[in-house]
């Protein structure tokens, strides 16, 4: 009869895990959280301006601030459909990172120049969705939360094949 992989020991389910990991190269979409985007601009809108055509001044004070979040969350997701969502790729010896989920830059690096990579699950922001996968290299830290990815299993897939090039690398510095 099978055992149930929940019950394995930690060790042998980490070491399950690691032979998941492919060998090859590896390209993971991020998510833009457009939907997400959405509905807090359309939200905020209709409340804000709300508060700003049928209340008091403190209450169209608010509804102002409410039309200012309205604003960021409106430019957000039109960088959705402006750029296209960014991937994390992993080479054999070269990460491709991005700086955003859609749009910004890319930083290409070399796998020598990653020090760790580790989660943080309970030391995260109360603003951050955790947990946060933080990538630390020569000359700088990256964090990806976990609403960048389109589940917890892309992230882990990313952390385990970063380490397990970190583990094949005899050059580093």
């Amino acid at each position: 009869m099978p055992r149930d992989p929940k019950a394995a020991p930690k060790a042998a389910r980490e070491k399950a895990a690691r032979e998941k990991v492919p060998d090859g190269p590896l390209s993971v979409p991020l998510d833009g959280g457009r939907t997400r985007h959405l509905i807090w601009f359309v939200a905020t809108a209709a409340i804000g301006g709300a508060l700003l055509i049928f209340m008091g001044i403190l209450a169209q004070l608010l509804g102002a601030a409410l039309l200012v979040l309205a604003a960021v969350h409106g430019w957000r997701a039109l960088r959705t459909f402006l750029y296209e969502g960014r991937r994390i790729e992993i080479g054999t010896d070269q990460l491709t990172l991005p700086t955003a989920a859609c749009g910004g830059t890319l930083a290409e690096i070399p796998v020598t120049d990653i020090h760790h990579v580790f989660f943080l699950r309970h030391a995260a922001s109360w603003a951050a969705t955790g947990p946060v996968l933080v990538i630390e290299t020569a000359d700088s830290v990256r964090t990806y939360p976990r609403h960048w990815f389109l589940s917890e299993a892309d992230q882990r897939q990313v952390a385990s094949t970063i380490r397990r090039r970190l583990d094949g690398s005899t050059s580093r510095a």
